[in-house]
């Protein structure tokens, strides 16, 4: 069967990370590899440089359309484009899948949607197209909300998620025409790479915890150091926690050490709290960019506010994490970057 996959272009750059991060659709990359397993054939466009939607329906004429709604505020481009492949193909099933869809899925149950992808997408999106193939009922594939005559119906949940390296590592060959274009920081051209997946806190204002149920899944370091081998010299490490086991972190760093890799640019995402029990990890972890950047979040100026958040970290230990960064990373050679939301009150 022939699948399309798109990344809808969100419409206003100027939102949020926007002007800093065009970076590749790394989500519809897993779906992409599990599917081309499956012996189907793939079609990937990123609208934010290639529009047209439309024409790329007509020109591949797929079976089944999969749309990754990466944030809420995208819902209108998401829907904007499924009306746009509904009327080029109405006999194409579309899905739309990403975190936002999992967490808020009630605003896309729409007319122009068929399927809600509710899991991880290379293990739900296959089974997808296996079902239609079949002519089966997608209410007996797991991980779906499904577009009835009697309403949007839950499918069972997936028994369990596999291990991280059952998953196949993403097609990259997908978007090696817009790799030019891939941005983040001053990393350009930039590759993602995940290590990881989930977390086990429980921050209020995040939703990772509750998609993946806190659970915490990592690939294996010699899978981890064969991902690192075949990406460019700019990497993102989209781990929401990176460095979350110290051993293994330190293991890895080693790893890669002794592989002689080394990238030019490096940017990762961490805890303070972490960091300020474990400054070896990056002692361990510099030595392996020329500019390697952190993304800490500082989400509170008070134990308080941290707390009304369930941060589960102090302070003291943000204060302590950036002395720590500031020993190793300068100016010149990386930078400690810091996000936060907005003060809450406690009683």
């Amino acid at each position: 069967m022939n699948i399309l996959l798109i990344r809808p272009n969100p419409g206003n750059v100027r939102f949020g990370l926007g002007p800093f991060f065009r970076v590749e659709p790394l989500g519809l990359e897993y779906v992409g590899a599990a599917v081309r397993r499956a012996g189907h054939d793939v079609t990937l466009i990123d609208e934010r440089f290639d529009g047209g939607a439309a024409t790329w329906v007509r020109r591949t004429r797929p079976g089944v359309v999969g749309i990754a709604a990466m944030h809420a505020l995208e819902y209108d481009q998401v829907l904007r484009l499924a009306g746009t492949v509904r009327a080029a193909s109405p006999e194409a099933f579309i899905v739309v899948g990403g975190h936002a869809a999992a967490a808020f899925p009630a605003p896309l149950q729409t007319p122009a949607v068929d399927a809600l992808c509710m899991a991880d997408g290379e293990q739900v999106f296959p089974a997808l197209v296996a079902g239609i193939e079949r002519r089966q009922s997608l209410l007996d594939v797991p991980g779906l909300r499904v577009r009835t005559p009697e309403g949007w119906i839950r499918s069972a949940s997936p028994v369990e998620r596999p291990a991280l390296d059952l998953v196949p590592l993403p097609d990259r060959d997908l978007v090696r025409r817009y790799r030019p274009k891939y941005h983040c920081l001053q990393l350009k051209p930039v590759w993602l790479l995940e290590t990881a997946r989930g977390c086990p806190y429980r921050c209020s204002f995040c939703s990772v915890w509750q998609l993946y149920e806190r659970s915490f899944r990592e690939r294996s370091i010699g899978a981890v150091v064969d991902d690192f081998a075949t990406v460019g010299d700019n990497v993102f490490v989209v781990d929401d926690l990176f460095w979350n086991h110290p051993a293994r972190s330190l293991e890895l760093a080693r790893a890669l050490i002794k592989k002689g890799i080394r990238k030019h640019g490096m940017l990762v995402q961490s805890r303070p709290d972490l960091v300020a029990r474990h400054a070896e990890l990056l002692e361990a972890w510099r030595p392996l960019a020329k500019y390697f950047d952190i993304f800490f979040g500082l989400e509170g100026s008070s134990d308080a506010a941290l707390e009304g958040v369930s941060k589960d970290a102090t302070v003291d230990q943000s204060a302590e994490a950036a002395a720590v960064a500031r020993n190793f990373l300068d100016l010149l050679k990386g930078r400690l970057e810091a996000a936060g939301v907005p003060e809450v009150q406690t009683r």
